[in-house]
């Protein structure tokens, strides 16, 4: 079926490799999900995983939440196209020439990109999984390191766009190619 369509082929990159993917969108979804949920339509012989970021000319990166093949073997995709990037911080004690500690600061662990998006009631709703004290849901890839601090003393950092919001919980299940990171905000 993939081959059938060339004209709605659009080129892209996974890895660095080039591809090749039809791109769709739900009709029947609400408005956020139409805006950033694709379909994609990748051939059989594709490399494409659950997690990855597919680039595509004219697009921000996205991001791919899950795959099954098709009848004809060709690889289905739903995407969430990302919002921005996510920079993963923690918090990390300074040392000054003497190994003498000096303070606290916060260091870049990993940088990828995501969907953030702020927790309306509609969706208190629908997932029953979600903190009292969660304000933002963020989507990175599964293979991003953003550590749940297990203490709760110190827990990570992720700074999106001006936003400085705390890791709460880090649903790692909820989709086989992202993590399902719930935030609060960050007052540090």
């Amino acid at each position: 079926m993939f081959h059938e369509f060339a004209h709605r082929q659009r080129p892209c990159t996974i890895r660095g490799e080039s591809e090749r993917v039809i791109l769709t969108r739900d009709k029947n979804s609400s408005v956020a999900a139409r805006q950033y949920v694709q379909g994609g339509l990748f051939a059989p012989e594709s490399i494409v995983k659950p997690g990855d970021t597919v680039n595509v000319d004219g697009l921000a990166p996205l991001i791919v939440l899950s795959l099954r093949p098709n009848t004809e073997r060709d690889k289905t995709t739903v995407m969430v196209e990302s919002n921005g990037t996510a920079l993963v911080q923690r918090l990390s004690k300074q040392y000054d020439g003497n190994d003498n500690p000096i303070g606290e600061d916060f260091v870049l662990i990993a940088e990828a990109p995501g969907y953030l998006e702020l927790v309306s009631g509609d969706m208190r709703q629908r997932d029953p999984g979600l903190l009292e004290t969660t304000t933002h849901i963020l989507q990175v890839p599964i293979d991003t390191d953003v550590p749940e601090g297990k203490d709760g003393v110190h827990p990570a950092r992720v700074v999106f766009g001006d936003s400085k919001l705390q890791v709460s919980v880090v649903n790692r299940y909820k989709y086989p190619g992202a993590l399902y990171v719930q935030l609060t905000e960050d007052n540090r």
